[in-house]
């Protein structure tokens, strides 16, 4: 292969977001056909506002950034150019997610052959150490994106030179088909990965945990984060800073989706948000007085015991989102503000006056009418108490590697998991703290529904673990989650 079927690109953008950051500088050498190098350098207008720090790092100012025209009346030209070219570039994930966003707003296809200088130059020290180092000292310490083109052109013609054919090609025939691998990782390390049920986590400088995720497949959910990238400005945060992946394998989806969640809490992984730890829970709670009127209100509840589920109305992150809750219930049900504690003070309440109380703050609503109707209202949203006698277990088998995982659970909470039925024996429930976790709750409501058949009897079971064998026969749990 010669060198006129490549292009070397480089670009300058205004961030590291590709659906919202944009390239404002894009430069290009190539070949012709008679082996003459081109130039084509270009200052593009972002149409946003390109950072300071970014101005001054590559030396340019708002009046000649807005001298130049967007990127779309550059994008034909640039297509030409790059047609039929392997487009090499550095860290090309990272570069074509931009190209690919940009040509796609200006109404052109991007499907061009990327190759990472990067990676190849990594390659090549395996077999060619010499050259390839060599080629890495040569890299520039500048901003302009031409001078890092022309840099790429000299290298990669000078491995051209001084490479034999047979070395050279077979690596850059692979990474041309795999520019959606991260610089850090390579494609054999992601082909090793288990196609299994499990958790992974991954990692960036000084062994920075980045972020933590589960899947019935781990090797296809693990590529996928980097096939995505050009989509997710997550992604590729978490593309560019990886440098390390590792994995836990589970026997199933239950065992990885209850891992997940514990290892999220305790580990607080940088990109990892819905399922962070959380400083305490909030409830609706029934308050019963006899003789006076129900009060519906928001309550604190301990995470760190078991709520009585059978007297609540909601568990909730965050106190505002239950005092919505309320509210709104209050409104769609004519129900009293101050008897729901979202008002203080003397007299009617504000629904009152504007007719959606419908007066038992003022005493125009009787006790037992009001009650009925909170009672009513709340029917379908009490949360279920644990429907089982005792602790249960749950037994989940991996249908390719044939491993087991017994997961003892009680009260909606997740207590242990034992890889051997014999270890069940030995386990002593009572030794072991019951914790709420309001994620795990969920996690496995949903399960339970679903799959209430798995909940399996033990063949000797420990007097403490389990009550009663009936109950892993006991009726479906019929949940209301919200």
């Amino acid at each position: 292969m010669q060198k006129e079927n490549f292009a070397f690109l480089s670009i300058n953008t205004t961030g590291c977001r590709p659906t919202l950051d944009r390239i404002f500088e894009i430069g290009v050498y190539y070949y012709d056909a008679d082996s003459t190098l081109i130039k084509w350098h270009k200052f593009i207008n972002p149409e946003i506002e390109i950072p300071a720090f970014i101005q001054e790092l590559a030396e340019i100012s708002d009046e000649l950034i807005a001298q130049a025209g967007p990127f779309k009346h550059i994008a034909n030209e640039l297509q030409a150019i790059l047609q039929n070219k392997i487009v090499v570039v550095h860290n090309a994930l990272y570069k074509s997610s931009f190209l690919k966003q940009e040509m796609k707003n200006s109404g052109f296809p991007w499907k061009k052959q990327l190759l990472c200088m990067t990676k190849l130059l990594q390659e090549l020290v395996a077999v060619e150490s010499a050259i390839a180092n060599e080629c890495l000292l040569q890299q520039v310490n500048n901003y302009y994106a031409i001078v890092h083109a022309k840099q790429l052109a000299a290298s990669f013609v000078q491995l051209l030179q001084r490479l034999p054919t047979n070395t050279l090609m077979p690596v850059i025939n692979k990474l041309i088909k795999k520019t959606s691998v991260p610089l850090h990782i390579t494609a054999e390390f992601l082909a090793a990965i288990p196609k299994t049920c499990g958790v992974y986590k991954f990692y960036g400088d000084d062994g920075t945990l980045l972020y933590v995720g589960k899947s019935v497949c781990l090797q296809e959910r693990i590529k996928s984060h980097f096939t995505n990238a050009s989509l997710s400005n997550k992604e590729m945060r978490i593309a560019q800073q990886i440098r390390q992946i590792t994995w836990i394998e589970t026997a199933g989806e239950l065992g990885a989706l209850m891992l997940e969640a514990r290892l999220i809490k305790q580990l607080m992984p940088v990109y990892n948000y819905k399922l962070r730890r959380y400083k305490g829970l909030f409830t609706l709670e029934l308050k019963i007085t006899p003789g006076d009127y129900h009060r519906l209100q928001v309550m604190p509840c301990q995470q760190t015991v078991q709520p009585e589920l059978n007297r609540i109305y909601g568990l909730f992150r965050q106190k505002i989102k239950a005092e919505q809750m309320l509210r709104a219930l209050v409104k769609e049900h004519g129900f009293c503000a101050k008897l729901s504690g979202l008002e203080k003070g003397k007299g009617p309440c504000f629904f009152y006056q504007i007719k959606i109380c419908q007066g038992a703050c003022v005493g125009k609503e009787s006790i037992e009418d009001y009650n009925a109707r909170l009672q009513q209202a709340l029917i379908n949203r009490l949360y279920k108490t644990w429907p089982y006698s005792g602790a249960i277990v749950i037994k989940e088998i991996c249908n390719k590697t044939k491993k087991s995982e017994y997961h003892i659970i009680n009260q909606w909470c997740y207590i242990a998991t034992v890889k051997r039925k014999i270890e069940l024996r030995k386990f002593n429930i009572n030794m072991q703290p019951i914790l709420f976790d309001l994620d795990i709750y969920y996690i496995l409501t949903r399960y339970l529904q679903e799959n209430a058949n798995c909940v399996l009897p033990l063949i000797t079971p420990h007097p403490n673990l389990f009550n009663a064998a009936q109950s892993c026969s006991a009726l479906k749990p019929s949940l209301h989650i919200l």
